[in-house]
């Protein structure tokens, strides 16, 4: 399965690790190979102020999907396989109702494999 999100946690390898070691692999990809990526993961971004910031530059015509499903705010709990793109926030603290980035921030993309 392929997911969006905005962190990574240990928690949710939790079930996969189990008592043997895990390897994760984090790779800086381009916003184009995360709009890419977008079309056929599922959002599992828990703000939604993020979430819509977040389909605005990656999956414009799946906003609504995007600030619905944080409204669930979804827990994740990855398999072997399972693939994630965690949009990260670099900037200040974001403002209640964000629409857009404040000037002086942005996102990054990374996919997470293991």
């Amino acid at each position: 399965m392929k997911y969006i999100c905005n962190s990574l946690s240990i928690n949710m390898f939790a079930s996969a690790i189990g008592d043997k070691p895990m390897h994760v692999t984090i790779e800086r990809v381009s916003t184009e190979a995360a709009e890419e990526f977008a079309l056929s993961a599922k959002p599992a971004i828990g703000h939604a102020d993020t979430a819509r910031l977040v389909a605005r530059q990656i999956a414009p015509q799946r906003e609504d999907e995007f600030v619905a499903a944080a409204a669930q705010r979804p827990t994740l709990n990855l398999t072997y396989g399972d693939e994630l793109l965690v949009a990260q926030y670099v900037g200040p603290r974001l403002p209640e109702g964000a629409t857009e980035l404040p000037p002086d921030a942005r996102i990054e993309y990374f996919l997470v494999s293991f």
